[in-house]
């Protein structure tokens, strides 16, 4: 041992290192264990960089970005104008984009009311055209 009293102490032996401090708890060091942890960094930074790396050349091959569009607030009945903003957002997007609410399933249970699908939720009926003949309130509760 080294040192007349001063802490923390180190004592060493064949295959390990002991530090003593004043607390006199003692931690144990493996002499290899400095050296592991190199080997194990390195190899968590190569995966690492090298899952960084497919992510991004993977990015690249799809460049197919749908924007999202919303009907003019003025188009819609006065129920959805003086409803909360998210029931607007919700209105206006539903009658910009009725294809996409046509493939998704309602689950509030209106199914007993005749919707087969998430626009009858927005929208009772269509012109022929496409645009919207008649709203439904449903969406509005």
């Amino acid at each position: 041992m080294t040192g007349s009293g001063d802490f923390p102490r180190t004592v060493s032996t064949k295959k390990e290192v002991v530090v003593l401090s004043k607390s006199k708890r003692t931690q144990t060091a493996p002499q290899g264990a400095k050296s592991n942890a190199f080997w194990i960094m390195l190899g968590v930074a190569a995966l690492l960089i090298v899952g960084g790396g497919y992510l991004l050349l993977a990015g690249r091959g799809s460049t197919a970005v749908r924007e999202i569009s919303l009907a003019p607030l003025a188009a819609m009945p006065d129920f959805v104008r003086r409803a909360p903003p998210n029931v607007q957002e919700a209105y206006r997007f539903a009658v910009a984009n009725p294809e996409m609410l046509e493939q998704m399933p309602c689950y509030c249970g209106c199914g007993g009311v005749g919707h087969d699908d998430n626009i009858d939720c927005y929208v009772k009926s269509f012109n022929p055209d496409g645009s919207v003949a008649e709203f439904d309130n449903h969406a509005a509760f």
